[in-house]
């Protein structure tokens, strides 16, 4: 969340450090994360002196793309053992499930298939626009330090 306010003191002048200190900032925000916690969202406070860095837009796409893969395999995976369940109860004349059943499991099986060939063709295009993002970005960084490099000299 960003919040624009101008720090404005009794006095009438600006001063931000004046009304807000580092101890001060901490605990807004260690308030807003409780407070956003005790209605119900799940929010991950950031660690005080951290050095981690953010995830670009199409690297966190690609991650969350992947995560949702993993998820559709495991279902994929848990399909196909029932799949694989019903193929030997019928190979044994134990017919467990009602034809119908299988069926629809088949029917599923095969849509998470299809589901799960276009997710990774999807992953495959975002690491293809990530990797030609961050060249693109690495060309304009070097351009960048060659100007400054002459407007130094």
């Amino acid at each position: 969340m960003h919040v624009n306010f101008v720090p404005v003191t009794q006095d009438g002048r600006l001063s931000a450090k004046d009304l807000f200190g580092p101890k001060d900032l901490r605990k807004l925000q260690d308030d807003f994360n409780r407070c956003c916690k005790e209605h119900g969202y799940d929010l991950k406070r950031g660690e005080i002196g951290s050095d981690r860095e953010h995830l670009s837009v199409e690297a966190y796409k690609v991650e969350t793309r992947y995560e949702e893969l993993k998820v559709k395999i495991a279902e994929l995976d848990r399909v196909e053992e029932i799949d694989k369940k019903v193929h030997l109860d019928i190979e044994k004349g134990k017919i467990g499930y009602a034809t119908k059943d299988v069926n629809a499991l088949k029917d599923q099986n095969r849509a998470l298939k299809v589901e799960t060939h276009h997710k990774d063709k999807e992953i495959g295009n975002l690491k293809q626009e990530v990797s030609v993002l961050q060249n693109r970005l690495s060309k304009a960084q070097n351009e960048f330090k060659s100007k400054t490099c002459l407007l130094n000299t």
